[in-house]
């Protein structure tokens, strides 16, 4: 059964992300085409790319490259769970994505962004640049979500709106993998 990653892009603490994506989680796990499994950059913890190498040369030196190689190798597809931070994307997502290259070559992704006032869009707009060079292939529909009307005390809650939202998006992702 084909993989989906479901990465989160936030390393900060108190952050919302980890309970979005956690609800992403279990709404993905009632399906029947494919596992879901949360990657936390947060637990991986990459330091500021180092590799002396660039990651289209796939000759990775350090043992922190070699094992999210692994982990992103071993994935048919990702969703990105990601707040916007002053109209752009966190330096962890950044960081992790430009650790390699050919892991993430024409593998579907979706995006599911949170915010205020543009409710994570900016962030999928910049991001969107950067993993079509990197040859993943973003779905043309997104999730956006607004922290005013779904958090609380810290803590993202869903309504019916977004749960909708994110349930065909998970059926989208599946879809690419049907091939």
């Amino acid at each position: 059964m084909k993989k989906i990653g479901i990465i989160i892009a936030s390393v900060r603490e108190g952050r919302i992300g980890e309970s979005v994506a956690k609800h992403v989680l279990e709404l993905a796990k009632r399906s029947k085409n494919a596992n879901y499994s949360l990657i936390d950059l947060k637990k991986i913890n990459l330091p500021m790319l180092n590799e002396p190498i660039p990651a289209v040369m796939n000759d990775y030196q350090y043992p922190h490259t070699k094992a999210w190689s692994k982990i992103v190798s071993d994935y048919d597809g990702f969703i990105i769970v990601t707040p916007e931070y002053n109209h752009g994307y966190p330096a962890a997502i950044k960081n992790a994505l430009d650790y390699l290259y050919v892991e993430w070559n024409n593998k579907p992704l979706a995006f599911i962004a949170y915010g205020y006032s543009a409710n994570g869009a900016r962030a999928i707009e910049q991001l969107r640049q950067v993993v079509s060079y990197l040859q993943l292939k973003p779905l043309w529909k997104d999730v956006v979500i607004n922290l005013g009307q779904n958090a609380k005390d810290g803590a993202f809650f869903s309504n019916d709106t977004v749960d909708n939202q994110l349930n065909e998006i998970i059926k989208d992702i599946e879809n690419t993998l049907v091939s």
